[in-house]
Parts: structure tokens; C-alpha cells; sequence
């Protein structure tokens, strides 16, 4: 459709008639019928959602980690795998979203503030625990 508003049809169709006599002199195709198929299939498209991306880059953070492990770097910091508990929550979510009654659409977005507030205070109760030279470069996070 693009070289057809771009050249014209008549240059598309030249193309087209140029290349079934190229595909026939090399013997690649008979000439006497062609059968264009254009059915479309529909398909469960699975489009990703936030919290699953989220769990997909924390898997790759640990599987990294380990990797560096292995290769000999970094061998006394403690890298500990949330891949796991990451997963749960995201389906957690995602359960919580898929519901249709109206009681689910109630709950959907106070457990998306449940695990929003979950990950605020583990970044809070991470900060106390830091040495006080860490924490001078800290930005605030607010509501």
C-alpha cells in the first residue's frame, strides 16, 4: 500500500508482473495459477501489563546478580532472588483486576494501594537501615 501511493499502481503492477517472470524463468513457480490466501486469523493477543514488567525485569535483576556471582565479582555482597515473591504479587494484581463483579472493581484499586504502600515502606524501613553517610545523597519521596 505504501509503494502503491507512493509510485502509483501502474509501477506496482509492473513490479509484481516483473517479478512472476522472474520467479517462472528461474522455474520457482508455475505460471498457469497463482491462489492468493489473505484469511485473517484472530488471536489472543496477550498485551504485558506494568506489574508483570515489573516482575519480568526483577527476575532478570536476580538472574544478572547470580551471573555475577558465578563469574567471581562481588562475592561477599548478599544478593537475595524477590523474583518469586514479585511473581505472586504481580498476579495478585492482576487477579484483583480481572474481576468483574462489582465488589472486585472495589477492591482492585485498594490492593494496587496495598502493594503501592507495601513498596513505600519497604523503601522506608531500607533507608533507616543505611549508614548515615548513605543516606546524605537520599531523595525524599513524597505522596
Amino acid at each position: 500500500m505504501k509503494l502503491t501511493t507512493r509510485y502509483g499502481s501502474a509501477a506496482v503492477a509492473g513490479l509484481n508482473e516483473a517479478l512472476l517472470a522472474k520467479a517462472a524463468q528461474a522455474k520457482l513457480l508455475r505460471t498457469t495459477r497463482i491462489r492468493v490466501d489473505t484469511t485473517v486469523v484472530a488471536a489472543n493477543v496477550a498485551y504485558p501489563t506494568d506489574s508483570g514488567l515489573l516482575a519480568r525485569a526483577i527476575r532478570r535483576i536476580a538472574a544478572t546478580g547470580r551471573r555475577i556471582q558465578a563469574a567471581g565479582g562481588a562475592v561477599r555482597t548478599r544478593a537475595r532472588d524477590r523474583s518469586r515473591a514479585a511473581g505472586k504479587r504481580a498476579h495478585e494484581i492482576a487477579a484483583k483486576l480481572r474481576t468483574r463483579s462489582a465488589a472486585g472493581r472495589g477492591e482492585a484499586p485498594a490492593t494496587v494501594r496495598c502493594c503501592a504502600d507495601y513498596c513505600r515502606s519497604r523503601r522506608r524501613s531500607h533507608a533507616t537501615t543505611q549508614s548515615p553517610a548513605r543516606q546524605v545523597g537520599r531523595v525524599k519521596w513524597r505522596r
